[in-house]
């Protein structure tokens, strides 16, 4: 069993156990995106991996499927959705995929696949450092939301209980990757990192505050800007935590200039 396939054991029995969510559960649930050491297969990966773990764990807070959250609140009756998330999980392939092409439906790292010039520039800068090969595209929550705020907000009115078990859940797998996989460097979106309202509910291995990171100011002529950094130790890996704005974040160019002069003295 690979590395993937306990994480997605490991869903299962939390979706038997909260079986409210299966409704808002689909293909857009794999905690992860793209592809890692040129494949999208589980076993191929942790094969061509080694052992020696990734470079890079890029976070996104949830999937943007406002669809999803509506599933869960109504108590829908329709499992369309989650029958093509349990046939995704059974092809092997880790993350989200088009199943009649068996490809990743997004893959922002790979050069050759189209994303917008934001996530390809940021892509480029950390790949200055990092190996393309090595960077692993992966969601907090896997449940989706227009916003992750609207996901906390309305999921805690609906049931603060079930909001609770997701975070500790979601906080449990976050862990479990890297301790698993070991990357070098996780990078936080602000959206989860820096979230008031999540820190409210529960301390995550996820938040800047449970990590006791420092932030980086950056000023411009324009307006304050920051970034986050934490040197974390867990389970006896040491990895570098950095939280910034996600890549479609509306910035100048001098703004964007300036982050990213922040961002490379700290990558």
């Amino acid at each position: 069993m690979t590395i993937f396939d306990e994480i997605y054991r490991q869903t299962n029995e939390f979706l038997e156990e909260n079986a409210s969510l299966k409704a808002g559960t689909g293909r857009y649930s794999s905690f992860f995106r793209g592809t890692i050491m040129g494949t999208g297969k589980g076993c191929e990966a942790e094969e061509r991996l080694g052992g020696a773990g990734v470079d890079v764990l890029w976070l996104g807070s949830n999937p943007n499927i406002s669809s999803s959250l509506a599933a869960v609140l109504t108590k829908s009756n329709d499992f369309s959705s989650y029958a093509e998330y349990v046939e995704q999980v059974d092809t092997g392939y880790f993350s989200e995929i088009n199943l009649d092409t068996l490809q990743p439906t997004w893959d922002p790292v790979n050069p050759d696949n189209k994303v917008s010039w934001q996530w390809r520039y940021l892509g480029n800068l950390v790949c200055e450092k990092y190996d393309r090969n090595k960077i692993l595209m992966a969601n907090f929550v896997p449940w989706g939301s227009a916003n992750f705020n609207e996901f906390l907000k309305q999921v805690s009115e609906y049931d603060p209980e079930l909001l609770r078990s997701i975070l500790a859940f979601c906080n449990h797998i976050h862990q479990f990757m890297i301790v698993s996989l070991k990357p070098k460097l996780v990078i936080l979106p602000k959206s989860i990192a820096e979230n008031s309202y999540l820190n409210r509910v529960l301390d995550t291995h996820v938040s800047m505050k449970c990590l006791s990171g420092r932030v980086e100011r950056i000023d411009t002529s324009h307006r304050k800007l920051s970034i986050s950094v934490a040197d974390v130790v867990l389970a006896g890996h040491k990895y570098r935590a950095i939280s910034t704005y996600h890549p479609s974040f509306p910035l100048l160019k001098a703004e964007r200039e300036a982050l990213f002069s922040a961002l490379r003295s700290v990558l």
